[in-house]
């Protein structure tokens, strides 16, 4: 990963997001700190007012006193040889960072609220939005989330066995400098119970040596009726540092019921998720 996208809105959550980040990338890369603004909605400036030009001074200058602030060092230098660039950009954030995501980025961290009660709401749904629709992998951080390594990595899905090599490679990618030890789990009885994994064991084995060969997994078979609680509590009991899934663009009913059961998880998650596109 050499590019990695991470949004603002210079919330206490953002700030959590910005610096996993930071220690999450275990390469040398560089990041684009970006702040949507659509200055019509922002109630700093309801009558338009303030000329164009300073009002984006003010938030630039705003954007890299962020930067300064929640840069991670350690012993007088930075965790990681990155670059971070801010920018400033209008439009609606949702519309922006997805478009941005379009480009030449490896990757979108951010959290996962916003602000304040009401504007938590409406990034919370952002947020599940551009985990959807994204066109590179978004890995979302909970509020007060602190780094604390990557050990072990949940991977659900519910697709056939011998489809699921290109969401490996883009997970292991996006984990490059990690050697976790990787949770394929399904969950019958509910979304997750599309193809039977008892069944197509060997052809998980055989790819995970071919993709992974020096890395650990573990295959696991829930039985519940509610995938998302069973993913939580597995999550919490093993010790699970980041959960991770694939979603569908397509927009068939079956997609739509997956999306509703992504937007579930990026809501809900205690444990930041990996959201990867097929």
């Amino acid at each position: 990963m050499k590019n990695i996208l991470i949004p603002t809105d210079f919330s206490d959550t953002s700030k959590d997001a910005f610096l996993y980040a930071q220690s999450f990338v275990a390469e040398n890369a560089d990041f684009t700190l970006l702040h949507t603004v659509h200055p019509q909605m922002d109630p700093a400036y309801p009558y338009l007012q303030t000329a164009t030009e300073v009002f984006f001074k003010e938030r630039e200058a705003q954007l890299k006193a962020f930067r300064e602030e929640n840069r991670s060092y350690s012993e007088g230098s930075v965790l990681v040889d990155t670059r971070v660039f801010p920018s400033v950009k209008v439009g609606l954030a949702g519309d922006v960072i997805i478009e941005e995501s379009k480009g030449e980025t490896d990757l979108i961290v951010m959290g996962r609220t916003g602000s304040n009660s009401l504007f938590e709401k409406v990034f919370g749904t952002v947020s599940s939005h551009i985990a959807q629709h994204a066109a590179c992998p978004v890995l979302l951080v909970p509020k007060d989330t602190v780094f604390k390594g990557i050990k072990k990595v949940l991977f659900a899905t519910n697709r056939d066995i011998t489809s699921e090599e290109p969401i490996l490679k883009k997970l292991l990618a996006t984990l490059n400098g990690y050697r976790p030890e990787i949770h394929f789990v399904q969950v019958q009885n509910d979304i997750f119970n599309y193809y039977n994994l008892e069944s197509e064991e060997h052809e998980l084995l055989a790819l995970f040596k071919k993709v992974a060969p020096n890395l650990t997994f573990k295959i696991t078979k829930l039985k519940s009726d509610t995938a998302m609680t069973s993913l939580f509590d597995y999550a919490n009991k093993e010790g699970i540092d980041i959960i991770a899934l694939a979603t569908e663009h397509r927009s068939t009913v079956q997609q739509l019921f997956h999306r509703s059961m992504t937007k579930q998880m990026v809501l809900n998650s205690k444990i930041p998720l990996l959201v990867m596109h097929y």
